[in-house]
Formats: structure tokens, sequence, C-alpha cells
């Protein structure tokens, strides 16, 4: 087996192998079929194609910051097209698991494939899920794993609303009876084990219905929590009495819907309401915290960019709202921890000055300390390419982040202001301090019992 390096600064089209040159797609012409993450910050992806074998290493960037550390999980292929979508989630062990959309470039005319990663081994295992026709490649995919950290998702599919679930056993896979034609999607679980799943579909003519559906042991319950003349982007969180709790982009407002699934999975109490102000809304996330409290972060403003804005919602009403970055952001998510700490992933592409820079992995945390934004990584990419992050906080409050930019990265840290910054280099100051003093009084004292004897 000889190995090919590819610099992912340009577009390589072969690879040499025992000095010799395949040309054509190169690597993108073959089939993975395993991928691992070495030690050294290089990742190994291990090739099959019919008269051949290679493995290819994929360098990595540098963090931005000491506090975080990065990971190429998937590189796709080196002309990807970085129209995705992710979620990411940590289980009770702190193991993270990944599903996504790797979109092959265009050219290629391979299908985009839905893929799901997870480092339960130590290193990352890949398995392919399905796959997603061209045109709707930016289709949502949405992951939420039970009590016992088994992953369920569901993902669009232009005709249908696809769902999978894995056992021990492997994946089984399904779609949603009535999907006509869906775009979004989001998944849930309550205490009971139940599934969630909130879509958007046809109904009638030229219009768009929120539906929801629920898994008994009977098949799926729906109901239609909504309709509109068009719909996007669509959140869902699930309480464990069985509440749900739905954020949406409408053709003029964002939008919150609640209610409560009762023993038959049919969905009941339903309010709708309007949260948004003006043309906004796009891209929300939601979860939810201590007390009920319901977080959400949304893209504001029309464009292809906006501010990247959170709002928490307590008993049905807004209580407060924050601008965290802007106004070129997009593809946020949102994470809760102890109760009421907000963690907020996304994208910039610049400041109130403009498109000033490329395309940048944030991380911001929203807590009772304020706001503290930390640049993660200097992602490559398109400025106008569609990208896509998700975050979630494990139970030490450590940070993980997955982004898609034309390769699927997998950053692990911690958010930092710079008085804990001033405050962790102080107490490294007064711990040697007092190290020295205590080596210098033990020295002395030393010194005095030699002189006693």
């Amino acid at each position: 087996m000889t190995t090919a390096r590819i610099d992912r600064m340009q577009e390589q089209k072969y690879c040499d192998l025992d000095n010799s040159v395949f040309t054509g797609e190169g690597m993108r012409a073959s089939a993975m079929s395993h991928f691992s993450t070495l030690s050294t910050g290089w990742s190994l992806v291990t090739l099959l194609s019919i008269a051949l074998v290679a493995s290819a290493y994929y360098p990595l960037p540098e963090p931005e910051s000491e506090f975080w550390s990065l990971e190429v999980v998937d590189s796709g292929s080196v002309d990807a097209d970085p129209l995705s979508d992710t979620s990411l989630l940590v289980d009770s062990g702190g193991n993270t698991h990944i599903v996504y959309v790797s979109v092959p470039s265009e050219a290629s005319g391979l299908p985009s494939e839905v893929r799901y990663a997870n480092n339960l081994g130590g290193f990352w295992d890949i398995e392919e899920l399905g796959h997603k026709p061209r045109g709707h490649e930016h289709c949502d995919v949405s992951m939420v794993l039970d009590t016992a950290d088994r992953p369920y998702l569901c993902y669009s599919n232009s005709t249908q609303t696809n769902y999978s679930s894995r056992s021990t056993s492997g994946w089984t896979s399904g779609y949603l009876p009535s999907s006509n034609w869906t775009w979004n999607c989001a998944i849930g679980v309550d205490g009971e084990g139940r599934i969630h799943i909130c879509y958007t579909d046809t109904v009638g003519w030229m219009e768009s219905g929120l539906m929801y559906a629920v898994l008994t042991g009977h098949g799926w319950v729906e109901t239609v929590l909504a309709t509109e003349s068009w719909m996007n982007s669509v959140a869902l969180a699930v309480s464990p009495n069985g509440s749900f709790h739905v954020v949406y982009d409408s053709s003029t407002m964002l939008m919150y819907c609640s209610g409560q699934v009762d023993s038959s999975g049919t969905a009941t109490q339903m309010k709708t309401e309007e949260i948004g102000e003006g043309r906004e809304g796009l891209d929300p996330a939601i979860a939810i915290g201590a007390n009920d409290t319901i977080h959400v972060v949304y893209r504001r403003g029309a464009g292809s960019n906006g501010d990247i804005a959170c709002l928490a919602i307590r008993s049905g009403e807004v209580v407060n709202r924050d601008v965290i970055d802007g106004p070129e952001c997009r593809d946020p998510d949102i994470a809760v921890y102890d109760g009421s700490q907000v963690l907020v992933s996304y994208v910039s592409f610049g400041s109130s000055q403009g498109r000033d820079h490329g395309p940048r992995l944030v991380c911001a945390r929203l807590a009772d300390r304020g706001l503290t934004k930390n640049v993660v990584a200097e992602l490559e990419g398109d400025t106008l390419a569609f990208l896509s992050t998700s975050i979630d906080v494990d139970s030490q409050q450590v940070v993980h982040i997955s982004c898609w930019s034309g390769a699927l990265w997998y950053a692990k840290g911690q958010v930092v202001s710079p008085d804990e910054n001033d405050v962790t280099l102080l107490v490294a100051i007064a711990v040697g301090a007092v190290a020295v003093s205590a080596g210098l009084a033990a020295l002395y004292v030393l010194k005095i019992r030699q002189r006693r004897l």
C-alpha cells in the first residue's frame, strides 16, 4: 500500500501510486471503507477502488485558541460542494455522535450521502445511511439520543421524510407515510421513549403544512400544527413529559408553537404565536433550560447573512432578547448547560464594517457573567456557501462543535473570556509563588537542622 498526500488548498485530481499517476476523478472516484484520526493531528482515510488501494492524509489547521482542538472527521472530496447540514450530540459517556450530508461536486455526478459518525472506539467510525437527489442537498438532518444513548435521526429527501434508528444489530430505516414534498425536519424524544418528528410538507394546493408525527406502538400518529403559504427552517425540543416546542420560519415571521402529546400520540393543546420582529427568523435552533425556559437562536434579516440573535421564552412570553453578533453571520445552533447558561455556534463572515474576513467558526457563551465570543477556527470556502454548525456540551462542560465546510470539522474545547485568562494566569502565578515560598522555607529549615547536627 502506498500513500498520497492531499493539499486542501489545491484541487488535487490525482494520486501518486507506485510512481504512476492515476488521472481523472482520483480520490473522488473511490469508495470510502474506513476513516480514522491519528494522534499526530493527521486524518487517515482508507479508500477502495476497482484496481487500487490508497490512504489519503489530510492536514489540519491550527486552532485559533489553545483552549480548542480541531479534527477533520470526513474530508469529503477535494472539491466538495459545501451545501450541507449537520447535527451533533454528546452522550452520557462523553462520546460524540454526528449526522451530516456529504455533498460531492456537481461535476462528479455522484449523489449526496447521509452519513453518521461516532468516536465510541476512540477513533471516528463512519457509516453511510442513505442518499439525497441533486438539488436537495440542504434539506435538514436532525438527530436525538434516548436515555440509553441510542441515536435516532430524520432527514428530508425531496418527496419524503426518512427516519432511522440504531441498535446493536444495526440501523433500521423507514419514512413517514404521509410525506409528499418535504424540505425541513427535526426530531426529539420524550421520557417514555416515544420519537417525535416535526417537518414541513405540502398540504393542498400551493400551501405548506407544519406536520407533527409521534411513533407509538401502533405506528405513526400525525397532526397538522399549522399551515402557511411558505415555511422553512424547523427546530424542535421535547420535554420528558411529552410537551413539545417548535420554532419555524414562516413566510413573514419567526413563529413558536407549543403543545402536549397525549397517551395516543396525538398533539393537543397547541398554541402558535409570533416571536420575531419584522422579517427575521432564519436558521432557528432551540433548547430547553431550567424551569421550562425555552432558548432560541436564529439569524435575523432577510439576506443570506444577518445578526445572530437569542431570545428566551417563559410561560409563553418572550422575556429577553440578545444580539450576539452580526451582521455578516449565519447557521447558528444552541445548547444550554447549568440550566440557563447558553452556548451558540455559528459562522461569521465579517464585523459591523462588512465582510472583512473569510468564514470563521465562532462559539459564543451567553451567561450570568455576560457575553463571551471565541473564534474557534478559520474555515476555508466561499463566503457565499451554505455552511452548517451544530453544538452540544458534555457533563464536564466541554463544548463539542461540528461544522460542514466542504469537509466535516469537529472542534472540542471551552469558551474562555479574557478576564478568565487573567484569573487563570494570576492563579498560576499565585500557586507558583506559594510553591517557591514553600520550597525556600523547606530549604531554610533543612539548613537549620544541618547546623544543629
